[in-house]
């Protein structure tokens, strides 16, 4: 049959391509099988066959709110460093988080953490005096 968007169409399917399935890396997977028109299985069989064993889409948006927090704290250096994860996590979505992410992404989870704490007891003096 024709062309579909660029993948091959074969007995009535299309093969999903690692490239098409990528621009989808963002969203949940769920939603990601409805924007590709096919069913779940379908599209986590076809990851499996990619070698991609988990949906990125976590990582991504740990990785994106994370980038935002550093942008927050004027880390500037961290902010390239963390693209550049980002970037290398689209082309290998098995990638796992390094060490340093890791430690960076529970350092703004606590510094989050105190901070609504503090704004927390604040109101709450706030309202006794």
């Amino acid at each position: 049959m024709g062309n579909n968007n660029g993948n091959k169409r074969r007995k009535g399917s299309f093969v999903l391509g690692l490239e098409e399935i990528r621009k989808y890396f963002h969203i949940p997977i769920s939603e990601a099988a409805k924007e590709m028109n096919v069913g779940l299985t379908v599209l986590k069989r076809r990851c499996r066959q990619l070698n991609i064993m988990r949906w990125p889409h976590r990582k991504h948006k740990s990785l994106n709110s994370l980038i935002q927090n550093v942008k927050e704290m004027g880390l500037t250096n961290e902010v390239k460093g963390l693209e550049e994860h980002k970037r290398l996590l689209e082309e290998m979505p098995n990638m796992d988080l390094t060490h340093t992410v890791k430690r960076l992404r529970q350092a703004c989870f606590k510094a989050n953490y105190k901070k609504n704490r503090r704004l927390r007891s604040n109101n709450i003096a706030s309202l006794h005096h």
